[in-house]
């Protein structure tokens, strides 16, 4: 009896244990390489935070722009345009006078006392130092007086030294004391004066003259023109420089010489012409 109740009891526990077995198997899906679906609590996706309306500015280190200098071009620069060269044969006429100084003009331009002597030569008007460091003199026409003109004259520097000067004289009163001086120097600089009474100021300094022969021997053909107020200057065909002045509207015509130096400067002056200007 005992025997019998022992199998059954073991037949119970076998069975149950194979029934337990079973169970698991069936819960256990084969492996296939796809992932089981999700129930419904986890098919419901868990909501993020919505950003805010004005996001924060990412922070960054500002860095530095590189400075950019600009080099202005040629063309950019403001350069003053030089004023164009005036015109030596604008407005200008007829010839007026001629000398040749050779006489025939019935004046003989003659000048002489201790410091320098103007005299005709061949076909040249002579004008020679006969003191060292003398004081200034000149010759002037005493019968034409002429108001805008073109001047021009060849003169020849036969000797000088040091800072000797000679030169033309226009618009010249009929006591020859007052009018205009445009001289030269000996290392070839030019300069226009105005002589009142004998007295002399500057109007246009020491100059440096383009195209001008200096020294001697040496020759240089002048060219003045005179309109109204205004005076041109050249030498050689090449402009020198301007002035205005007001003082004397007409007058005669000179010649000049003064020595500083050794008493030895010697010019001659030739082929006078004076032209007639008609100012605008």
């Amino acid at each position: 009896m005992k025997r019998l109740l022992g199998l059954i009891v073991t037949s119970l526990v076998v069975a149950t244990a194979g029934g337990m077995l079973s169970a698991c198997q069936a819960s256990v899906s084969p492996t296939t390489g796809s992932v089981a679906s999700p129930t419904a609590a986890e098919a419901t996706p868990t909501a993020l935070p919505l950003p805010s309306a004005t996001p924060e500015p990412p922070t960054t280190t500002p860095t530095t722009s590189p400075t950019i200098t600009l080099t202005p071009t040629a063309t950019a620069s403001a350069t003053p345009t030089e004023p164009p060269t005036p015109d030596p044969q604008a407005g200008v006429g007829e010839i007026i006078y001629q000398d040749e100084f050779d006489g025939a003009s019935g004046w003989l331009w003659h000048f002489a006392d201790d410091n320098a002597i103007f005299s005709l030569g061949q076909g040249q008007l002579d004008a020679l130092a006969r003191q060292a460091n003398g004081s200034p003199r000149w010759t002037v026409r005493p019968d034409r007086e002429f108001g805008n003109q073109q001047l021009q004259v060849t003169v020849r520097t036969l000797m000088c030294s040091g800072r000797d000067e000679y030169g033309l004289l226009f618009r010249v009163n009929e006591d020859a004391d007052s009018g205009y001086i445009f001289k030269l120097n000996c290392p070839g600089e030019a300069r226009l004066e105005r002589l009142q009474a004998y007295q002399s100021s500057i109007l246009t300094d020491w100059t440096p003259a383009p195209g001008v022969v200096g020294g001697a021997p040496a020759e240089n053909v002048w060219l003045i023109w005179v309109g109204g107020n205004q005076f041109h200057f050249y030498l050689n065909g090449k402009y020198v420089f301007s002035a205005r002045d007001d003082t004397f509207a007409r007058g005669r015509v000179g010649f000049y010489l003064r020595d500083r130096s050794t008493g030895s400067a010697q010019v001659a002056f030739k082929n006078l012409v004076v032209r007639e200007i008609t100012v605008p």
